[in-house]
């Protein structure tokens, strides 16, 4: 009987020291923050789903020039947003202030911070408090996110130079999209 009591104790005590670890957010490490530096023209598009059967409910785009710093923090000049809420394309920094502007020279800044491998996060521009999970390596970056009740794809390249015409572009190429309901004209 005691030593029923005493290991239930010990389980008891084991299992409230641990309780502790689930409640800590994890630091990422910031040691690969220059792997992420220059100008990157990308594309951030949003998905969010409107009920149980998976219908999208609104799109958003995301799309332009990135400079990240080196250092943790990017900047975004001349980004626009095409939001199908209101069906035309719109600077970023006046559609997050609530705005009606077709352009705008503010910046969106945020942070990222990225590990020596590669794997890191981005703060979402278009989501306070939400972060883009993304890996980059040999001048591209991808990544997406799930929470905050949206889906996010987001891709970006390494802007190079001199800058790519459309001389650039010769030969095959290949191409993946993403068709909602199989229909091109839900895209």
């Amino acid at each position: 009987m005691k030593m029923r009591m005493g290991l239930r104790l010990a389980v008891a005590v084991a299992g409230l020291c641990g309780t502790g670890a689930f409640a800590q957010t994890p630091v990422f490490d910031s040691s690969g923050n220059g792997l992420l530096s220059g100008t990157y023209y990308f594309r951030d598009v949003i998905y969010v789903v409107s009920d149980q059967l998976g219908n999208l409910g609104r799109l958003l785009a995301v799309y332009g020039n990135v400079t990240f710093d080196g250092a943790g923090t990017y900047s975004m000049t001349n980004v626009n947003v095409m939001d199908s809420k209101n069906g035309v394309p719109q600077a970023l920094a006046c559609w997050i202030a609530g705005a009606s502007c077709l352009s705008s020279s503010n910046a969106v800044s945020g942070t990222y911070t990225m590990a020596a491998s590669g794997f890191g996060v981005i703060s979402n521009p278009v989501s306070a408090g939400d972060l883009i999970y993304v890996l980059v390596a040999n001048g591209v970056v991808t990544g997406s996110s799930t929470e905050g009740g949206f889906n996010d794809l987001f891709v970006g390249a390494k802007v190079g130079s001199p800058v790519p015409a459309n001389s650039t572009f010769q030969g095959s190429w290949s191409m993946a999209g993403y068709l909602p309901a199989a229909s091109p004209s839900n895209a």
